[in-house]
């Protein structure tokens, strides 16, 4: 679910006489998908700064812009200078579910939320911060997109932030509602 190639590059490759493609890895890209000519004529600063809501360039670890990873900001070598989210953990995946820090679900129906200022997880005795991205269950009620957290059911609507101070063992801090 991860990796995705294009058709093209699997051709390329195959036509290269080197390799035997795996067609099943074909998947849709969808970076830059509908951002316009601007996109490609300009740098990746410029556009996220004439394009305060796009969603291909980042500027904190938090989510990938389809919501179904956790992610880091960072740039390499072939990003060109411009940050870019670094898939870590996929939420949609139901073997990630690891320690469960911070109440997280993991699952086809799990997205991630980012959180709008820091979150403080009460585990063990021990503060745990988070100020990226959380996997949560996510689901629509009503035309309203309703999030679980640390077991309890809440309205997440759009454009607000969900504080969770005091919901299950959050102790501080808020989730930025898509």
């Amino acid at each position: 679910d991860h990796f995705h190639f294009s058709p093209f590059t699997l051709a390329l490759t195959e036509d290269s006489g080197w390799y035997t493609a795996n067609w099943e890895a074909v998947g849709y890209l969808d970076f830059g998908a509908g951002a316009g000519c601007s996109f490609l004529t300009s740098s990746c600063a410029n556009y996220a700064a004439a394009n305060p809501a796009q969603e291909w360039f980042c500027s904190r670890d938090g989510c990938s812009h389809d919501g179904r990873y956790k992610s880091y900001c960072m740039s390499d070598m072939f990003s060109g200078n411009c940050n870019l989210d670094e898939p870590y953990s996929i939420c949609t995946d139901s073997a990630n579910g690891g320690s469960n820090l911070f109440g997280e679900s993991f699952g086809s129906f799990s997205r991630c939320f980012e959180a709008a200022e820091t979150l403080d997880y009460l585990s063990d005795g021990f503060i745990y911060p988070e100020s990226g991205g959380v996997c949560l269950a996510a689901s629509c009620s009503g035309g309203e997109l309703r999030v679980t957290v640390d077991g309890t059911e809440l309205a997440c609507p759009t454009g607000t932030t969900l504080s969770l101070a005091g919901v299950g063992s959050f102790q501080s801090g808020s989730l930025a509602c898509p």
